[in-house]
């Protein structure tokens, strides 16, 4: 088979930034184009028995020894299994079957192994990693080959490449699910090399929604994974990322869920909220509640609101909202609690919507500590009138005894001690 000179068009359709796997592998179009690029017949689709068997064919004899086949079969593959997406159960159609049971994630990952330093095939790589690894059938055998380890191989030796990084967070985010890899998520130094990537493309919104859902994917129920992902500055990197793209609705529901994930003891939370968490979380549940209308000739349509947004904003704030006055006052200063209790209201009938803000309005404005607050301001401001007054006095008295003096020192260092 001779590959043809529609290749890079290929390999660029394969690796376009967008906000989801079919706008990132568009099957119609881009199954052609594959077709054309592994030198199939016109009437024959990757999208078909025989069309599968050239791709898994290519795989297991040329992709050795060919990088460019390699690329282009892998980037077929990954077209195919996206095209067919899992049954209610899970289970695989017949088509993405017949590939896991004609060796695909084997040659796959062989492929990928082959050629680490090759950004076209870790990419399609990545792509078809994360196609395949949706499906059921395709996860244990996911776990044993190694493909999480490859994808962050990729992910740091492709650092450069937004579009290759997005693809192999969006592998990450699916492979870090599977039990068999949650164990080694932090020692194939996934958190570190996701943040590092999500500093580097902080512009890229693809990058910010696959690489928030995969440090969210990676800690989420593992102790271990979560004190990886902070300790390599993933608060700081979520964060950045919720406040650079607050108006994509699916980064800020990834991020959202990143923090409610990450801020939950040792103090995350309140790391979190000193990085600016509270105000990002709150600027991207007012963006998604369809309050503000954007200005006349800026050329942007209204967003409509959005309630799966919502509810991860509100359970953002429900795990920053920790003990903590500053944090409490962040939040009333971000007017967290008015925008809580709109969400509840424009979506009533959302459980999840109404459950997370409930929550963090309990602990926004927990009336028992609130009380306490006030009174220690109180106090703080009599004791501060009082101290105030008496070096007043001290310092007008015409007496000018050493204790005088030193009264009036004492005053003044206790009165600068209060106002701190």
């Amino acid at each position: 088979m001779r590959l043809v000179s529609c290749l890079p068009a290929l390999l660029l359709l394969c690796f376009a930034a967008a906000g989801s796997p079919s706008d990132v592998l568009a099957p119609a179009q881009s199954l052609a184009d594959a077709a054309r690029a592994l030198a199939l017949p016109a009437h024959v689709l990757p999208g078909s028995a025989e069309g599968l068997e050239v791709i898994l064919g290519v795989l297991s004899s040329r992709a050795a020894v060919d990088s460019r086949a390699a690329a282009a079969a892998l980037s077929a593959l990954a077209r195919v299994a996206d095209a067919e997406p899992p049954g209610p159960d899970g289970s695989a159609p017949a088509l993405v079957r017949a590939a896991l049971e004609g060796g695909a994630l084997e040659s796959l990952t062989r492929a990928m192994g082959a050629y680490p330093g090759n950004a076209a095939v870790s990419g399609a790589g990545c792509a078809a990693l994360y196609a395949l690894s949706r499906h059921a059938l395709a996860q244990a055998p996911a776990g044993q080959l190694g493909a999480l380890g490859l994808a962050c191989e990729a992910l740091v030796t492709h650092g450069g490449s937004a579009a290759v990084v997005g693809m192999c967070a969006h592998a990450l985010m699916h492979l870090a699910v599977l039990p068999a890899n949650k164990a080694h998520f932090a020692d194939a130094q996934a958190p570190r090399a996701l943040v590092a990537a999500m500093r580097r493309h902080g512009g890229d919104a693809f990058v910010a929604r696959t690489g928030c859902g995969a440090l969210n994917n990676g800690a989420a129920g593992h102790a271990d994974n979560k004190a990886a992902v902070v300790a390599a500055g993933g608060l700081d990197a979520v964060v950045g990322a919720l406040r650079a793209h607050r108006r994509d609705a699916a980064a800020a529901e990834r991020a959202c869920g990143a923090l409610a994930v990450l801020c939950t003891g040792d103090g995350a939370a309140q790391r979190a909220a000193q990085a600016g968490g509270v105000e990002a979380a709150a600027a991207a549940l007012e963006a998604h509640l369809g309050i503000k209308k954007p200005r006349k000739g800026s050329g942007r349509q209204p967003r409509p609101p959005s309630p799966r947004v919502a509810a991860a904003c509100a359970r953002a704030l429900a795990a920053l909202a920790w003990n903590e006055h500053h944090i409490k006052r962040a939040a009333r200063d971000a007017l967290v609690p008015e925008l809580l209790r709109a969400a509840a209201e424009l979506f009533p009938g959302d459980q999840q919507v109404s459950k997370w803000a409930q929550k963090a309005l309990e602990k926004i404005t927990d009336p028992v500590v609130e009380q306490m607050f006030e009174g220690a301001c109180a106090i703080h401001s009599v004791g501060a009138t009082l101290l105030t007054r008496c070096a007043q006095a001290c310092s007008e008295t015409s007496a000018t005894s050493d204790r005088d003096v030193h009264l009036e020192r004492d005053a003044l260092r206790e009165l600068e001690r209060v106002r701190r």
